[in-house]
């Protein structure tokens, strides 16, 4: 680094005026460099452009220009052309050719057309021009008057006008830079047409006025014959320049000197042969030739030379304008496209360079970035040999020392991660500025399950910490960190943070304190998680409370059975505080009325490590007797050996008074109703058999409703009985103690459906009968009135009309037995199955369905003694029902 700087600063010595430039480019990126050197550079393209382009532009605005004065002198020339011809033709009819009258007519109406034409094409401050109103006020005059004048003074009339138009149209090609100023290569052809050549013509023109004169009047005045040979003589003069103007102009034009001296030569032949006319026939006075045929032959040359100027002068000049004004649009054009080239290879090469530093820049920032986040391995390596790749050079000679004083650090900093990752929870730096901000300069791999975080993200701002802190918690974090910082004194603190997930987990820091020179504080600490902690530690709060404010007696005791924990309901039940019975053996409780038998069980299964359930009959501190149901189970430790006793037990002693009196009570009721079922029926049979003979007795003697009457009561007391033998059978279910026997199932269903044959039979019911038929411990009797019972129901309660569809299955899960009677019948009501197994509760009418209203009452009954559980299942009346029965397989 010392060394490039050197160099850098010898350099600018030998350039010191570059200073300035150098100060105030090093304060721009490369980027902004390189924009303004080529902005730069387009503003002085542009500004030769626009130099190039103002030329070309006012080169192209004169031609241009140019090419607007000859559309003006094509009209004017030709105006000139139509007056000369006017003048001749006015001579002959001054001088008496009547013929000629016509056509001098015909050539006023051409020519007043030309001046219309003229007025409208030429720009305001030509059309206003003094001279050119003068033109136009001097033809009017010819027109009106030019016939009643002497033949000399229209001629001299005609004659000045035409020299008025000449100078004026010599003034517009001045005017219109077709003369002054005038590329050269145009300028001769305009002087040889506009000059040279209009000149010879009107020599011709005034030639052709006095040679019409003399033929009509075939005589010759010394005068105009003077006039004639002084013409002649301006004529041939006027051939001499003409001839060099076109030699010169086929000079600066090689393509067209052919066609100009064939332009020469044809007005050569014109002119040659007007002047062997005029010779022959005037100058030598043979006048010969007739006024018209001169006028007509004279007017053939001159139009010849006009047309020379029309068709072929004026239209190259034309020509080499627009090759002029072609040319400069495509030097332009050229011009623009090289600049444009030359800039898109500018900047084509400015984009490089730009890149091509960029490239060399990040390459450079690459590797010094993976270099600064300890990729060590990387080097540079640059494609460039300009003063960059000196850079290279020195960071790649910087990077493999680094490299191996970062090797020595790493094996000490391995040791050091070794140690704290070892440790559970996170071991820390914490750092607190005096502005206010804070971070961990270092923190282990144990923050990804303290936090959940990365050592990365909080490694320069601790802010993701302060997020996830228990809302409830951080006022009193906060406290506690900001009173360590003040006092330096040792940080201890719990508290909770809340997960984006919504799981909290407590953590238990420690943190020990110093002061930097700048005013921070620096904290070294390990952070850890107790949530398992805390949560053993709400469970034992919790169950201590639940112990404590318990309706049951709890008591723990050793394995020797002396009492180490009683909860107050224990002391509210016995009357002994727990004081008194710390230490002491349970046994201080025993009333001598629990059979020994139960203790050598508690003790026999306590033993083998099971839990014990039963009865006591204990006493209380005060003598009295009270009944516990205990439930007392062994504590097993960590290594699954038996620590304690914990006793559980409710006192049950207004239970087993109650249980008592309805016992009493259950078999006062069972013995009336057994004794009122069993007594009635003699009476009732023999009423039934009085009324039955006193029917027979009255005999006829009865009418209809009296015999009605009779069946009425005979049937009420078959009722009645039938109901008393239902009441009988259900009293005596449980109550005769038939002791319980093994009984097959299957055997029991055969012998139930053969009782019911006669009635399945008649009903035409189909039975599907499935499952597994298990021997169970059972009351024969019982479980074939059980099955009697629902499967005639199946049968009985069925819908008119429609064939009995009954399924039983039978089967066996986890030591019970399952019954199922499906029917396809009548159903039950929503919200009547309740009623169906109580006694007397019907759901349908008598005389619809015969009952006594028992029949399920009984199986409930019997389900019961045989300690299962029945119920009904119905989606409502008209879909059939279910009924299950589940008993015990051994009881």
């Amino acid at each position: 680094m010392l060394q490039i700087k050197g160099e850098l600063l010898l350099d600018s010595k030998k350039i010191f005026f570059l200073h300035p430039a150098i100060r105030f480019m090093n304060k721009m990126p490369l980027a902004t460099k390189l924009i303004l050197t080529g902005v730069i550079a387009l503003v002085a393209v542009c500004i030769l452009l626009f130099g190039l382009y103002s030329t070309l532009h006012k080169t192209t605005l004169n031609n241009e220009r140019q090419l607007g004065g000859l559309t003006l002198i094509h009209p004017i020339i030709r105006t000139v052309q139509l007056l000369q011809q006017h003048r001749g033709l006015s001579s002959g009819v001054l001088n008496g050719t009547e013929s000629l009258k016509q056509f001098r007519s015909a050539t006023e109406s051409d020519i007043d057309q030309l001046f219309l034409t003229l007025d409208k094409k030429f720009p305001a401050q030509a059309s206003q021009h003094l001279a050119w109103l003068k033109i136009s006020s001097e033809w009017k005059r010819i027109k009106t008057k030019g016939l009643h004048w002497q033949r000399e003074k229209n001629f001299s009339t005609h004659t000045k006008l035409i020299e008025h138009i000449l100078r004026f149209e010599s003034t517009i090609t001045d005017d219109y830079g077709l003369t002054a100023q005038a590329h050269l290569d145009s300028f001769y052809l305009v002087i040889a047409a506009n000059n040279e050549v209009l000149k010879a013509i009107e020599y011709l023109g005034q030639i052709r006025a006095y040679g019409t004169i003399i033929l009509g009047n075939r005589t010759a005045i010394v005068k105009r014959e003077l006039n004639i040979s002084n013409l002649l003589a301006l004529l041939n003069h006027s051939r001499i320049p003409l001839k060099e103007n076109l030699i010169k102009a086929g000079n600066y034009n090689p393509s067209l000197r052919s066609s100009l001296l064939k332009t020469h030569t044809l007005i050569e032949a014109v002119a040659d042969q007007v002047v062997a006319v005029v010779d022959r026939d005037i100058l030598h006075r043979h006048f010969a030739m007739a006024p018209d045929d001169y006028f007509a032959l004279t007017t053939k040359a001159i139009d010849s030379g006009y047309t020379q100027i029309h068709q072929a002068l004026l239209p190259t000049a034309k020509r080499l304008i627009q090759a002029r004004i072609q040319h400069d649009m495509l030097v332009l054009k050229v011009s623009f496209a090289i600049a444009l080239l030359l800039m898109l290879c500018a900047s084509y090469l400015m984009a490089s360079i730009y890149f091509s530093t960029l490239g060399t820049i990040s390459s450079l920032s690459q590797v010094v970035l993976g270099f600064t986040q300890n990729n060590m391995k990387e080097r540079i390596y640059l494609e460039s040999h300009d003063e960059l790749s000196k850079i290279g050079d020195s960071f790649n000679t910087m990077a493999d020392h680094q490299l191996a004083l970062m090797a020595e650090q790493k094996a000490s900093l391995d040791l050091i991660t070794k140690i704290t990752h070892s440790v559970p929870g996170m071991v820390y730096q914490y750092r607190q500025c005096a502005d206010g901000s804070a971070c961990f300069p270092f923190s282990s791999e144990g923050i990804h399950t303290i936090y959940r975080l990365s050592p990365e993200s909080v490694h320069t701002d601790a802010s993701n910490v302060f997020d996830i802190i228990h809302p409830a918690d951080l006022d009193s974090f906060m406290t506690s960190l900001q009173t360590s910082a003040q006092n330096l004194t040792l940080w201890q603190h719990d508290y909770r943070v809340k997960f984006l997930d919504g799981t909290v987990q407590w953590l238990r820091g420690n943190a020990t304190p110093e002061r930097e020179a700048d005013g921070a504080t620096l904290w070294h600490g390990l952070m850890t998680d107790i949530s398992a902690y805390k949560a053993t530690e709400l469970k034992l709060r919790m169950l201590s409370a639940a112990i404590e404010d318990s309706p049951t007696s709890v008591v723990i005791t050793d394995l020797a059975a002396h009492i180490e924990y009683v909860n107050p309901e224990f002391s509210t039940v016995t009357g002994y505080s727990a004081d008194e019975v710390m230490g002491k053996n349970p046994h201080i409780l025993n009333s001598g009325k629990t059979k020994p038998a139960v203790y050598v069980d508690l003790w026999d299964k306590l033993s083998r490590g099971q839990a014990w359930q039963g009865e006591f009959v204990n006493q209380r501190k005060n003598g009295e007797i009270y009944y516990e149901e205990a439930h007392i189970s062994p504590i097993r430790g960590d290594d699954n050996l038996t620590s304690h006793y914990v006793a559980v037990k409710l006192n049950i002693t207004d239970r087993k008074e109650h249980e008592a009196e309805l016992e009493r009570s259950n078999s006062e009721l069972e013995q009336f109703s057994y004794a009122v079922s069993h007594d009635m029926r003699q009476p009732l049979r023999m009423i039934s058999s009085y009324l039955q003979l006193l029917e027979i007795s009255l005999g006829d003697a009865l009418d209809s409703d009296q015999r009605s009457y009779f069946n009425f009561a005979i049937d009420g007391a078959k009722r009645i009985d039938q109901m008393l033998i239902a009441l009988l059978e259900y009293s005596r279910v449980g109550r005769m103690q038939e002791p319980h026997d093994t009984v097959d199932s299957q055997a029991v269903l055969d012998e139930t459906l053969q009782f019911l044959q006669p009635a399945i039979t008649e009903a035409e019911a189909k039975l599907n009968i499935t499952g597994e038929w298990p021997r169970i411990v059972a009351n024969y009797d019982e479980i074939q009135r059980l099955m009697q019972n629902l499967i005639g129901n199946a049968v009985k309660y069925r819908v008119a009309e429609r064939i009995p569809d009954i399924y039983i299955h039978s089967m066996v899960s986890k030591q019970e037995w399952q019954l199922c009677v499906h029917d396809n019948g009548i159903g039950i009501a929503t919200g009547q199955s309740h009623r169906l197994f109580k006694v007397f509760q019907r759901l349908q009418a008598r005389e619809a369905y015969e009952g006594t209203g028992i029949g399920l009452a009984l199986c409930r009954k019997i389900v019961e003694h045989h300690k299962g559980r029945i119920w009904v299942e119905s989606v409502g009346e008209g879909w059939g029902s279910q009924f299950y029965v589940v008993l015990p397989i051994k009881q």
